[in-house]
């Protein structure tokens, strides 16, 4: 599906009907980018939103050797953290069929913030263009870690322009 034109709201009647309909349009759109790129890149949100579609992607029947899959945030924790995004990830993608897929995640120095960084810029440069990036909201209106109407939400997005 081409949603660069689309120019209307989609409904669904139930969240499994938009899981079932996101999973298999990042699935498709990830098998392109293969065909095209021998590769793909995705970029994905935690919290508790799109677990069901992690799962369902997870037993889709493609080349997840050549998936590559970071995250849009992280908070600065391990990997078993309970709130940690990569745990999330662990429990329902990286399992079944997309367990060959390549992982980076966005804590990987938990001794030293600043060379964790470093790092993970240098990591995350595979995914200036990604293939598929999907953003969840969380139920105060948050995307990304950015909160509406938090001063520290706003400074940061002063500073990136």
């Amino acid at each position: 599906m081409d949603y660069k034109n689309l120019e209307r709201m989609i409904s669904f009647e139930s969240k499994l009907e938009l899981e079932k309909r996101l999973s298999s349009d990042i699935a498709q759109y990830l098998t392109a980018a293969i065909s095209k790129n021998g590769k793909a890149t995705i970029l994905l949100s935690g919290g508790s939103t799109p677990g069901g579609v992690y799962r369902m992607l997870s037993e889709t029947d493609l080349d997840w050797s050549k998936v590559i899959i970071g995250l849009v945030d992280e908070r600065y924790v391990g990997p078993e953290n309970d709130y940690s995004n990569h745990l999330l990830l662990k429990n329902t993608l990286l399992q079944n069929m997309a367990q060959g897929a390549v992982f980076i995640p966005m804590v990987s120095n938990l001794s030293d913030y600043i060379q964790n960084q470093q790092e993970i810029e240098a990591a995350y440069r595979i995914f200036t263009e990604p293939d598929v990036c999907l953003l969840g909201m969380g139920p105060d209106g948050h995307t990304a870690s950015v909160f509406p109407n938090d001063p520290a939400s706003q400074i940061a997005l002063q500073n990136t322009t």
